[in-house]
């Protein structure tokens, strides 16, 4: 979220500078833009900034966090019931979630005893991964057990643990940490798709942690362990229940979404034991991944699957890893109803472009057409919108025709087996037999002219 643009060489600010033309702020993220322009008070996104860019240190961003909630701490402008938590979050999830302690009055004040022992946790959680050393030193160092702690502490460790991909220490939150009630809202539940969207940017960083394949591969980890928490094992089950079918909040579910979806350079990802047990967490709950989602596990490829006519180039998935896949998200569920034609064509025209001699390819359309995809489904039976930028094989082209276009007389067995038609027209009024003619597949072409 925030950019220095000091150039090298101009030495750093003082402290009390608030060098507000060398940062950069998402438009979107209004309260944040206008607490940075209040630059005489010192509030969450300052010591967000500060932090990030290097200007305090750890323990004085933590000093700054907890101040708010301590007897006779700071007061400022921002610190308002109707604050947008979402877009702190968004900034810095371990500063979100002291903001959304402050907020809560019920809670009251820390003494400043109390202050200093939340900074030694904090730190603590901050800096260390290996669970048996950090229950070790919670007792000797700090005095306390975890046992001990109340239930909105635990919430701020937890997102520390989070922020930090120390998935070990989250996980064992999760398991052992006993809740005084099951109806508690949890930071967790403010997570959603414009956070965990980020984390497939370009960032060198996210949320505390470097932004690499590994610790993508983490969130998966991290989730699942959020979604198969035992009921009154943890503080935070059930999530906080809205109007998904899943009972997450609205937010969090499309952001869950996100996780399994738009892969670009970590398609390799797809094979991750962490990712397969993150899909039957989803389904588990009762989350139902579309059919766009689906598409773009099988067949990675630049942009969406609507450019399949570019010819990819697609990544195919392996048979295992597609029915891993169709097996948690069966097409019963996942096939729109009011377009289940359009959502079968995004499905299977991009697997008729994968390499003729990838075997898989006849394995997953047959797993594909056993579940009820529809074979003869064109993108244009989507029918919303102007489609008038896509090219016309784009629109009408079925998956026959894209096969017999290829010369892929296995495809074409296959399809027709599975109650293809063959006199369906596709771009340019073309049937499959006068499209592999055209192509100069004249086998297949007299193939389907004498069925």
């Amino acid at each position: 979220m925030f950019l220095c643009t000091r150039e090298e060489g101009s030495g750093d600010p003082p402290p009390d500078d608030a060098h507000a033309p060398h940062l950069s702020v998402f438009p979107n993220l209004v309260e944040i833009q206008e607490e940075l322009q209040q630059a005489d008070e010192e509030c969450f996104s300052w010591a967000t900034v500060k932090h990030a860019l290097g200007y305090i240190t750890l323990e004085e961003y933590f000093d700054r966090l907890i101040d708010h909630i301590r007897e006779g701490g700071a007061r400022h402008t921002w610190d308002k019931p109707n604050s947008n938590i979402a877009h702190v979050l968004r900034g810095d999830l371990i500063a979100g979630a002291f903001k959304s302690r402050m907020l809560k009055r019920n809670l009251g004040r820390l003494s400043h005893a109390d202050g200093e022992q939340l900074k030694a946790l904090c730190l603590l959680f901050y800096r260390e991964a290996v669970v048996a050393e950090l229950q070790r030193r919670v007792e000797l160092d700090i005095g306390v057990t975890l046992a001990s702690l109340p239930p909105w502490i635990v919430d701020i460790l937890g997102i520390i643990a989070y922020a930090r991909r120390h998935v070990d220490v989250l996980e064992h939150l999760v398991k052992y940490y006993k809740a005084s009630s099951t109806r508690a809202k949890t930071s967790f539940d403010l997570i959603g798709v414009a956070i965990l969207s980020s984390r497939q940017g370009t960032s060198i960083t996210f949320q505390h942690s470097p932004n690499t394949p590994h610790n993508r591969e983490l969130e998966w980890r991290l989730w699942t362990a959020l979604l198969n928490a035992e009921p009154g094992a943890w503080l935070h089950y059930p999530m906080q229940k809205t109007t998904s079918e899943a009972g997450l909040p609205a937010g969090l579910y499309h952001g869950l979404h996100w996780l399994a979806d738009y892969w670009a350079d970590d398609h390799q990802l797809r094979a991750s034991p962490a990712f397969a047990e993150y899909l039957h967490a989803l389904s588990a709950q009762g989350v139902i991944l579309g059919a766009v989602t689906i598409s773009r596990f099988l067949s990675v490829t630049e942009g969406t699957s609507f450019n399949f006519i570019k010819g990819g180039p697609f990544v195919p998935v392996g048979a295992a890893l597609a029915r891993t896949m169709l097996d948690c998200f069966p097409l019963e569920h996942s096939l729109s109803d009011n377009y289940p034609g359009g959502d079968s064509a995004e499905l299977a025209l991009p697997i008729t472009q994968w390499p003729t001699d990838n075997p898989d390819r006849l394995v997953v359309m047959e797993v594909l057409l056993e579940q009820g995809l529809v074979v003869d489904g064109k993108i244009a039976d989507y029918g919303w919108g102007s489609m008038d930028y896509r090219a016309e094989e784009q629109l009408q082209d079925t998956c026959l025709i894209k096969a017999a276009e290829r010369g892929d007389t296995n495809m074409v067995d296959l399809l027709l087996r599975h109650g293809a038609a063959r006199d369906v027209q596709g771009a340019h009024g073309h049937t499959a037999a006068q499209r592999a003619r055209d192509k100069g597949h004249t086998e297949i072409a007299d193939h389907l002219e004498t069925l």
